[in-house]
């Protein structure tokens, strides 16, 4: 994620690249891909597992590094 190389959380650039976004992957198919950013929150449509990447191009990802924490509540939980 290039924009000047500049350090992002998990709500990304202003322009929306590097924004932890989710998508779910079920019986070999992705899901449609959904923004969450620091504080987000969804309700899983389907069955699945729920993978986690920042939005950026495929072929722009070899650049991008850093760490991030996430923590995954139920409902039931809030």
């Amino acid at each position: 994620m290039s924009e000047d190389s500049a350090e992002f959380s998990a709500d990304g650039a202003p322009s929306g690249n590097g924004r932890l976004t989710g998508i779910l992957f079920n019986d070999y198919q992705l899901g449609r891909p959904f923004d969450l950013g620091i504080d987000g929150t969804f309700t899983a449509p389907d069955n699945g597992r729920l993978l986690l990447r920042c939005r950026d191009e495929w072929n722009q990802l070899g650049d991008n590094k850093g760490t991030i924490a996430v923590e995954l509540m139920s409902s039931e939980n809030r």
